[in-house]
């Protein structure tokens, strides 16, 4: 009995003892100044250090060398010569209105080609067939060269139209050397359908479009020359089954001896490729009598 009271009192002891120490203890931390905060550093980080670098050794004394005398090109002869590139002016596409051979009334958007800016000329061959007057045959050549259109292939589009007969007039109304109806010639600028100057630029242009908007196939520019060009792209681009086309496109195109038009356009630097035509619009009648615009 006595042991265990002997060992409860050294306990105690030890207990009390130790306490007051931590007592202490606490009062002398408070008792000192306060300590900077530890600014942390790349240890902290795991990050390693990174020796001084030592500074590179002077270069050796090179030996001096002897001095020459160097031509400099001048800016204009040291500059690149750069390839001349023709610009064209966008193309544009026109929408008009007319009356097909069924009195239907028909709104066609027809491509027109953009003209190139610079004045380059545009190459063919002479004439080797003629009209039998030699100023049409000066003018058919000058507005093949203008705007790009074999002027052979122009003469046998005329032959077929008018048998180069100035005055020519079709009882659908087509007047001219090229027969041009009204809203055709109105479409190209032509206030005289009878003129022959007149008549032939705006039927070289007529070519010209039709020529870029089926990829320079003769004879479907032909047949838009005829029938007109919706007519073609509603076929599916191919001649309208239309007798008359059809012949029509059959004697021109033995006569010009080509299915593919195979004109230069220019001779110098590039022409941007020029896009597809859009779809022509029309106007119709539904069942019920009411009027709409469509492409289909």
């Amino acid at each position: 009995m006595k042991k265990y009271l002997l060992l409860r009192w050294v306990l105690l002891f030890v207990l009390v003892v130790g306490f007051g120490q931590a007592v202490l203890a606490q009062e002398e931390e408070e008792n000192q100044p306060a300590k900077p905060a530890r600014v942390m550093t790349n240890d902290d980080f795991g990050s390693p250090r990174t020796a001084t670098p030592a500074p590179p050794p002077a270069p050796a004394p090179q030996p001096a060398k002897k001095t020459e005398t160097v031509a400099v090109a001048t800016p204009e002869e040291a500059k690149p010569k750069e390839e001349e590139v023709v610009e064209t002016v966008r193309p544009q596409t026109m929408l008009s209105v007319s009356r097909d051979a069924n009195g239907n009334w028909v709104m066609t958007s027809s491509y027109v080609a953009g003209e190139s800016k610079t004045n380059a000329a545009r190459s063919f061959s002479a004439l080797t067939v003629s009209t039998g007057k030699a100023e049409l045959d000066q003018m058919i050549q000058e507005a093949g060269q203008k705007h790009g259109v074999d002027p052979r292939l122009i003469l046998e589009v005329m032959r077929q139209e008018s048998g180069f007969k100035q005055y020519a007039t079709s009882p659908a109304g087509a007047r001219g050397l090229m027969q041009f109806i009204p809203s055709t010639g109105r479409r190209y600028g032509v206030t005289n359908l009878y003129d022959p100057k007149q008549s032939i630029d705006a039927g070289a242009r007529y070519l010209r479009d039709l020529l870029d908007m089926f990829n320079g196939n003769v004879e479907l520019a032909l047949a838009g020359y005829n029938a007109g060009e919706h007519r073609v792209i509603r076929n599916g681009y191919r001649v309208p089954q239309i007798r008359e086309t059809q012949n029509y496109v059959k004697n021109i195109t033995y006569r010009y001896g080509s299915k593919k038009h195979y004109g230069v356009k220019s001779t110098v630097g590039k022409k941007a490729a020029e896009p597809t035509p859009p779809p022509p619009m029309r106007v119709e009648r539904d069942s019920k009598g009411g009027i709409f615009l469509t492409n289909h």
